[in-house]
């Protein structure tokens, strides 16, 4: 347990959720527009490497968690456009 609190005080601190010992964790304006940017970013990687590049559901999963976290969004817009390109493209064919 020590170390979800620690991982709690961390994130208190970075100002990205509101914690108190033994209550509920909610996140903070911040954290919730961190929380969104990187769902954001999982659901176009996802869609990529499945959509695009025929990854398996649990591949395209997998790649989706390990990039999310290092891309800016400039990169995710650029990803997300090109896959709407192509798939628009594949439905015409």
């Amino acid at each position: 347990m020590a170390s979800v609190t620690g991982a709690a005080k961390s994130l208190e601190k970075e100002n990205l959720i509101f914690y108190t010992a033994r209550k509920q964790i909610s996140l903070t304006k911040n954290g919730f527009k961190m929380a969104s940017e990187l769902n954001s970013k999982h659901k176009t990687l996802f869609s990529f490497f499945h959509k695009i590049l025929s990854c398996k559901k649990s591949d395209a999963e997998y790649y989706a968690c390990e990039i999310e976290h290092i891309i800016n969004e400039d990169i995710r817009e650029k990803i997300e456009n090109l896959t709407k390109i192509l798939l628009s493209k594949s439905k015409k064919n």
